[in-house]
């Protein structure tokens, strides 16, 4: 009888030991530990069939993160034909120029033209630049801005009489002062006629279809601009932060309809790369669905399984922000190891530098399909969510170091 008891009470003690594990032990427990920042092949069955890889980033600004993506872009195009990389900060009316010009023999260097190459032209990321100015692996630019270059091929094709491309470009470039009411309408007007014009010259002129598909694109960026423009003025960052993200995922839906054979990477925010964002914000997202639009859910409904997303987090490291109002780089104090409710915590404890978890798993769990768990995606702020609908897997690093000069 006393046997019996003791199996008993040994039996609760272990039922008890499962309730009382938490969700973020559960998943960290699942984690596979990698040997350095170069061990990829658990990737090889996980995107064997997929078309488009999201690899994100909790910070711009993390040297860490962006040795893992340089050496995982390298691996992707060596081992699973990866041909393409899609590049956050390079706006998609330059990145198709370049594109063009390089084609044509020119040798440009991509990072001349990138808007803020403070913060991606770095030693970390050398590799990077190399492996496209070598051609060894193809690229794109997605950001909706810059937009600028365009505005004199639009006008060489005499298709701008009675437009003002001066003003029109003006309008188009963010800024945070209030637009009057007949620079709305003129806008509108002329992105209309524009876009009217456009499209008859690609209709009636087989030769020139390719380059009209290509302005009419380039002309919805300008259009986004504007509207982002008018949005944040308006009604604050949410709805201009949501029509970029609309058009960033639509320029990588344009890019891979008209090249098929690209099997595309993205180099982007985590927050950009976001699925099922209602996993997340839960009944905010439907209080007004419209504001919350972000490219990696749009991305989603579009390719479906052919997608696959990666974040790419860490439980301790320095803290690094942009000054952009003097454009200098600052390095801030230790960032604090992480709370004790977090992911990245669990983590921290293994004792591993690297690892990665697949959440898919717990998708089809029984028992945790539905248990939410926090982590810190973003370095400094804590979300509970569930995270296995929102991101395929999440990368983890130990500790975050800064990129050098």
């Amino acid at each position: 009888m006393k046997k019996l008891g003791l199996i008993f009470s040994t039996l609760l003690l272990g039922i008890y030991s499962l309730v009382a594990q938490s969700m973020e032990q559960v998943v960290a427990d699942r984690v596979i530990p990698l040997s350095n920042n170069e061990d990829f092949e658990f990737l090889l069955p996980l995107l064997q069939d997929k078309r488009i890889v999201i690899i994100g980033e909790a910070n711009h600004l993390a040297g860490s993160t962006c040795e893992v993506r340089v050496n995982m872009i390298r691996y992707l195009s060596e081992h699973l034909g990866f041909n393409t990389v899609a590049l956050e900060p390079l706006g998609f009316i330059d990145g198709m120029l370049l594109r063009d010009s390089m084609s044509d023999g020119k040798q440009p260097d991509i990072r001349k033209s990138l808007p803020a190459p403070d913060l991606f032209v770095h030693q970390k990321s050398e590799p990077l630049w190399e492996m496209i100015m070598n051609r060894k692996i193809d690229f794109m630019g997605f950001s909706d801005f810059p937009v600028e270059n365009i505005f004199e091929i639009l006008n060489k094709e005499n298709i701008g009489e009675n437009i003002d491309f001066e003003r029109l470009e003006r309008l188009a470039c963010f800024g945070k002062d209030t637009i009057p009411q007949a620079d709305i309408d003129f806008a509108i007007q002329a992105i209309s006629t524009l876009e009217n014009r456009l499209n008859f010259k690609k209709a009636t002129d087989e030769k020139q279809y390719h380059k009209m598909d290509f302005l009419l694109q380039g002309l919805e960026n300008i259009k986004t601009e504007f509207l982002a423009h008018l949005a944040y003025v308006t009604e604050g960052i949410v709805p201009y932060v949501s029509l970029g993200d609309r058009q960033r995922a639509d320029n990588i839906i344009w890019y891979m309809n008209r090249f098929p054979e690209s099997k595309l990477i993205v180099w982007v925010a985590n927050y950009h790369a976001l699925k099922n964002i209602w996993h997340l914000f839960g009944d905010i997202y439907f209080d007004d669905a419209a504001k919350y639009d972000v490219m990696g859910d749009l991305l989603a409904d579009y390719f479906g399984d052919q997608l696959y997303s990666i974040a790419v987090t860490s439980a301790t490291g320095l803290k690094v922000t942009y000054d952009e109002d003097d454009n200098t780089i600052e390095e801030m104090v230790d960032f604090p190891l992480v709370e004790p409710n977090s992911l990245e915590y669990q983590l921290y404890q293994k004792n591993i530098d690297y690892g990665y978890i697949d959440l898919a798993p717990f998708c089809k769990d029984d028992t945790y399909y539905d248990s939410p768990f926090v982590t810190h995606i973003e370095m400094k702020v804590a979300y509970n969510g569930k995270w296995q609908y929102i991101f395929d897997g999440i990368y983890y690093i130990r500790k975050m170091y800064p990129r050098n000069p």
